[in-house]
């Protein structure tokens, strides 16, 4: 079930950047294809080591992609690592909106592993940005918006 939500996230984070809108349809692709998703993960491991990650537009992004692929990958080790630098990531440029996705991820992964008190945390948090943007949506009569973020919150908290 957690493809269902990576592929859900992977379509609501905003992205601004073409080439980091391209490396996401990439991401979207590694389902059930392992082959693809190492490649993709060297790819971007190397790119990373070759690179200025700080004058490159997807590095906001590289630790959540890079959580997808590992989860393909089934290495939930590195799912975590790179799931919880996503957050920080996010949190970090102030983009609230695609930590919801990545929270609601490693809250779901953190279920998974049987870590429950550590997932409520994480869908309580997530929950708590959707709720002020849900309000902040009706303020301006954005209703569409916020009924989204009400769904999204319905789906987080059937999981707990």
């Amino acid at each position: 079930f957690m493809w269902d939500l990576l592929a859900l996230a992977l379509c609501e984070i905003r992205i601004k950047n073409k080439a980091t809108r391209a490396l996401r349809d990439q991401v979207l692709t590694i389902q059930d294809n392992p082959d693809r998703a190492e490649e993709l993960r060297a790819e971007l491991i190397s790119d990373k080591e070759r690179n200025n990650c700080a004058k490159c537009d997807s590095r906001h992004f590289c630790n959540f992609f890079l959580a997808c692929i590992y989860h393909e990958l089934n290495d939930t080790v590195n799912m975590q690592i790179h799931i919880k630098a996503a957050i920080k990531d996010f949190y970090r440029i102030g983009s609230r909106w695609n930590e919801i996705f990545a929270r609601w991820i490693y809250g779901k992964l953190l279920l998974q592993i049987e870590d429950f008190l550590s997932a409520r945390r994480e869908f309580e948090l997530a929950i708590e940005t959707l709720e002020e943007r849900a309000k902040k949506y009706r303020k301006e009569d954005k209703y569409e918006q916020r009924d989204k973020c009400y769904s999204f919150i319905n789906q987080i908290r059937s999981l707990f």
